[in-house]
């Protein structure tokens, strides 16, 4: 019922978003708290609760300095993705984040998943009590990295009240914009994906369901204490992606979430389970 929700809402940022450029809308926005390395701040697609509504849409928003990146829900080899905690909240029952597709980025031999400056991650927010008024404090643990790393922790409290009509606001243009670059369900077709014990590797067998596009690299989502390095493998070898942990081959048998990046900047995501056969064969095809 939750993703069903997100996808609804999803889908109305894009039909509204041109609207909410329009001169005299509202902002629903807390402060900006700012950091020698940017500024932060969060932001709300409508100004208020109407009448019935069960969810809200609201987002943070970063803003980098210049050189300065952050980490996507699944770093890599180094960082620490943002944690977000919501519990003093009222009439919140729960809390989603959307993750925007993220980009590869390299520094001192560490391969990332990283955010350069501006993203905004979606938020859905299911209301205890629909078309109540609602109040969100957020609090977030993140990092930001250039040639060093900084943790940094942040509290943002914006409250919506009941109304009417609320009206859309000036923010969540940008809400739609990240909306629409989070990765798609469906459009990936995955063939096998197994854990190869001699190279400490995922073998998988992907491909788009789009003839005209083509995979430029692979982002995985699985347990937290592994990392996922950089894919390699191309034409009819497997996408071979490095695991590193104490313990690389307990992601066999476990789900994981493959995101896919095309050569057009778009993002498709795939779930499900790593083969638990052992694969000693740079071919899946002997496995």
């Amino acid at each position: 019922m939750m993703m069903k929700t997100i996808g609804l809402i999803l889908g109305l940022f894009l039909m509204l978003a041109p609207a909410a450029l329009a001169a005299g809308s509202p902002s629903a926005a807390s402060p900006w708290q700012s950091t020698p390395y940017g500024r932060t701040r969060l932001i709300a697609a409508m100004d208020g609760v109407g009448p019935g509504a069960q969810a809200l849409a609201f987002g943070w928003q970063v803003e980098l300095a210049d050189g300065w990146k952050t980490y996507w829900r699944s770093p890599g080899e180094a960082g620490l993705p943002p944690r977000l905690q919501w519990r003093q909240s009222g009439n919140i029952a729960g809390l989603t984040v959307a993750w925007p597709l993220p980009e590869r980025y390299s520094l001192y031999g560490y391969d990332t998943a990283v955010y350069r400056g501006e993203v905004v991650l979606p938020l859905t927010v299911a209301l205890r009590e629909p078309g109540k008024s609602a109040t969100l404090d957020l609090a977030v643990d993140y990092m930001v990295c250039k040639e060093v790393c900084v943790p940094l922790q942040a509290r943002y409290v914006l409250s919506l009240p009941a109304k009417e009509a609320p009206a859309q606001s000036r923010e969540s243009h940008a809400i739609a914009a990240y909306a629409a670059a989070v990765p798609k369900m469906g459009l990936a077709e995955v063939k096998r994906v197994a854990f190869d014990p001699q190279s400490s590797a995922l073998l998988i067998e992907a491909a788009l369901r789009l003839p005209s596009r083509r995979i430029t690299d692979v982002f995985v989502i699985g347990p937290d204490d592994l990392a996922f390095g950089r894919a390699s493998g191309n034409g009819g070898s497997p996408l071979q992606v490095p695991v590193m942990g104490r313990s690389p081959a307990a992601v066999a048998g476990r789900t994981i979430t493959l995101v896919f990046a095309d050569d057009q900047g778009a993002g498709y995501a795939w779930s499900g389970a790593v083969a638990a056969t052992a694969c000693l064969s740079p071919s899946l095809q002997q496995c």
